[in-house]
């Protein structure tokens, strides 16, 4: 009988496909040479759909190759960034309406980086220390003007090697400030001519501004310009004071000084003396005197001369107190061709009433304080008798005649001046017989004269 199993199924021809031999011996390296090994998958294999349950490493790239891009998305809550070694070096997450990239090295940056003609090219840098580096141009293309703005409250500057050279920023008094923080620095301002040629007209530095360019100008509103400054007298000011005592009396001649182009000219006249005292009564005070002065520069020429007049007396003293309708302080011109209208005016010189042509202005003094009695104070004198006079040699000129004196009384005694110039713009006021010695330089006239140089 033989030792092998019938065919299954039984046929009538024999065929050895239907020969069963079962339990033959297949050895480990027979089996590796028939099968894939554990945990090798077989390559290429279409998957419909996969679930990882554990961690699945990729030691290839993955090529997503559909055509629709939503099928080539990868989606996930995180992502774990590693290096070369296999080591986490950061992720990028998702909170709260934010995507966020984070570094977990130390010193890390994040780095922007394009290809150009097979260059890879850093374009933007973002440290913790540096903040954003930008190696390439800036484009703002907003359709408005907001959308193209750049908002900071400090701007600092670098030179072309990235050395940190200075700021622009809004101080605490509301001031901009450009600051160059680079020894012997400057602020450059260029622009470019009709030609296309790049000129620096102004430059700023710490001696002052520059005009760099052999032409340029300073315009004003009024549509002047000015190409180069004066290289002999600064433009600057000051003031002479001439006053009724000696040597300005009584013909005192100022001649307008080289460079000078205007002047400004003010007089003011003595106001009257206070009435003597009579007892336990007292004088009454002097009237104010008055002002004449210009409102607006008078245009001069040098070498042109003013000349001040004061009242004096037959000895040469100034005139303090009025003579009632006659004049204390007389400003004239020499010549005649200067005037814009010629006018005559008296004064008394040593005593003598005398006549003066081309006359600028005229002024009186106050009235002199009425004396007390045995029974009564004094009464307060007026003002000049007459307004003071102005001529038409200078436009806009304003006057002023001060207020009547006061009358004496106990209490406020024979005042020793009368209203005084500063107050309100009135004259000065005249010395006190009664109380003080006539000789005391109170209340004298004085003429202010303004020179503009340039």
């Amino acid at each position: 009988m033989s030792s092998t199993n019938p065919p299954n199924p039984n046929v009538s021809t024999f065929n050895n496909l239907y020969w069963s031999i079962t339990d033959i011996p297949l050895t480990q390296s027979q089996a590796d040479r028939r099968y894939l090994k554990y945990p090798v998958a077989q390559g290429k294999e279409t998957l419909q759909a996969i679930d990882v349950n554990g961690v699945a490493n990729f030691n290839q790239p993955i090529t997503m190759t559909s055509a629709t891009a939503a099928n080539r998305s990868i989606s996930s809550s995180i992502y774990n960034v590693k290096n070369a070694s296999n080591t986490s070096i950061g992720n990028i997450t998702y909170t709260s309406n934010s995507i966020n990239y984070q570094s977990s090295i130390s010193n890390a940056r994040h780095l922007f980086t394009n290809n150009t003609g097979g260059t890879d090219i850093d374009v933007m840098e973002i440290t913790a220390n540096t903040g954003v580096t930008i190696t390439k141009q800036l484009l703002l293309g907003g359709a408005t003007s907001l959308d193209r703005t750049i908002s900071s409250s400090n701007y600092r500057l670098l030179s072309n090697t990235g050395v940190d050279s200075g700021n622009i920023y809004l101080n605490s008094t509301n001031q901009f400030r450009y600051e160059n923080d680079v020894n012997s620095g400057s602020h450059n301002f260029l622009t470019k001519d009709n030609l296309g040629n790049t000129t620096t007209p102004i430059t700023i530095n710490s001696n002052g501004l520059i005009m760099n360019v052999v032409g340029d100008y300073i315009q004003f509103p009024d549509g002047s310009q000015q190409t180069t400054a004066s290289t002999t007298t600064p433009l600057k000011t000051y003031t002479d004071y001439i006053t009724s005592q000696p040597p300005n009396l009584s013909n005192k001649v100022i001649t307008i000084p080289a460079n000078c182009y205007a002047i400004d000219l003010m007089a003011i006249s003595s106001g009257g003396n206070a009435g003597a005292d009579n007892g336990g009564f007292r004088g009454g005070s002097g009237g104010g005197g008055q002002l004449v002065k210009s409102s607006s520069k008078i245009a001069v020429s040098p070498t042109q001369e003013i000349i001040v007049i004061f009242a004096t007396d037959a000895s040469g003293n100034f005139i303090r107190g009025e003579i009632a309708g006659q004049n204390s302080v007389l400003i004239r011109s020499p010549n005649a061709d200067e005037m814009a209208n010629v006018v005559s005016r008296d004064i008394q010189v040593n005593g003598v009433l005398t006549t003066f042509t081309n006359v600028i202005g005229v002024l009186a003094n106050g009235l002199n304080g009425g004396n007390a009695t045995g029974s009564a104070n004094g009464v307060g004198a007026s003002a000049g008798t007459d307004l003071p006079l102005f001529n038409a040699y200078a436009t806009g000129w304003t006057t002023y005649r001060a207020t009547a004196g006061k009358t004496g009384g106990l209490n406020i005694g024979g005042a020793p001046r009368g209203a005084k110039w500063l107050e309100n713009g009135y004259g000065s006021g005249g010395i006190s017989t009664g109380v003080v010695p006539i000789t005391i330089l109170g209340g004298d006239a004085v003429v202010m004269i303004t020179y503009y140089i340039g």
